[in-house]
């Protein structure tokens, strides 16, 4: 399978009353990606374009519905993340990023194995190292990946086994020719910790899918940490994360077609939470989602307690982001 993420939002604190940042990513099967990129392209002259890519942020309603119709034909799934900035404060972030801090190193001992004991030391200082709005990015990337993998694999280990086989990442790169921050916080961060959140909260399973292809995914948890981990299959094993995420990992700054439609769903989904596109142009998003009790986006805060009181406008949003999503069980299963 092919994962495009890009974001949309500055993931900074901000004076307005509600200011939405999003992290997404589409998950475009590898058997349908060729067809869905010629289709793409015969639809891409009708869409604004700047600088000789397509902004989602420039589309109006009637180019993002087109969008969504065409993608509504093939079997893509689609995840967004997303943070209210407007209800933070740059305490509430700094306390946040601190409590991390102190959390990577609160049960480090002498006892632990000297390579991990210096990873995790290294890792901590480099989240010391990183700015507010760089943080707040990688809480609600972290939030966003495992959902991914844990909803890609189950609704294609029904349907497509076969996409198991291998992960495609790409994610949207920021500067071109050069290696950014995020990016490289990304390869040396972000990797380590879902990996660590991977053998605490193992993947979900559904016991009837064909994983056959996913197995070489699958690794024997070592020895050392073994006492640190909660692994209530009893299986011994563990997904390698570093192995499923950069077998196939990289940067782009090409106009590729999977990230062009990423960023038109991302940025549709931002702009329906602020109030900038109408629901003709978004309500069609959710039929790419998959359907869940809560509403399909999630939002995620750094705040110690939810604020109580308040009137979120984009209640209505969240209220139809809840509504015809697709079934986690293939119809054979769901049948029963």
């Amino acid at each position: 399978m092919h994962i495009f993420i890009d974001e949309s939002g500055t993931f900074t604190i901000s004076p307005c009353r509600h200011a939405i940042s999003v992290v997404g990513g589409l998950i475009i099967p590898d058997q349908q990606l060729v067809k869905l990129e010629k289709k793409y392209a015969a639809l891409r002259p009708q869409l604004v374009t700047s600088g000789g890519e397509v902004k989602g942020r420039l589309l109006s309603e009637r180019h993002v519905a087109s969008v969504v119709a065409m993608l509504r034909r093939y079997e893509i799934l689609f995840e967004v993340t997303a943070i209210d900035m407007g209800i933070h404060e740059a305490s509430a972030v700094s306390a946040h990023k601190r409590g991390q801090e102190e959390a990577i190193t609160k049960r480090l001992t002498a006892g632990h194995h000297p390579g991990m004991r210096a990873g995790v030391i290294r890792l901590r200082e480099r989240l010391e190292r990183m700015s507010p709005q760089l943080y707040v990015q990688s809480v609600v990337t972290f939030d966003l990946i495992p959902r991914i993998i844990d909803h890609g694999t189950l609704y294609y280990s029904q349907r497509r086994p076969q996409e198991l086989a291998a992960f495609h990442w790409v994610a949207d790169a920021k500067g071109k020719g050069r290696t950014t921050d995020w990016e490289d916080w990304w390869s040396f961060v972000v990797m380590p910790i879902l990996q660590s959140k991977s053998l605490r909260e193992p993947m979900a399973v559904f016991t009837e899918g064909d994983y056959s292809h996913f197995r070489r995914f699958l690794g024997e948890i070592p020895p050392y940490l073994k006492p640190h981990i909660r692994d209530p299959r009893g299986s011994g094993d563990a997904i390698d994360i570093r192995k499923l995420m950069t077998e196939s990992f990289r940067f782009s700054w090409e106009a590729e077609p999977g990230l062009e439609l990423v960023d038109i769903l991302v940025n549709a989904t931002r702009r329906a939470l602020m109030g900038n596109l109408k629901l003709e142009g978004w309500q069609g998003i959710p039929e790419l989602m998959i359907h869940r009790r809560h509403h399909y986006i999630h939002f995620v805060s750094l705040l110690r307690s939810d604020p109580q009181g308040r009137n979120w406008p984009y209640m209505p949003v969240l209220e139809h982001f809840g509504r015809c999503g697709k079934n986690i069980l293939a119809p054979r299963f769901a049948r029963r």
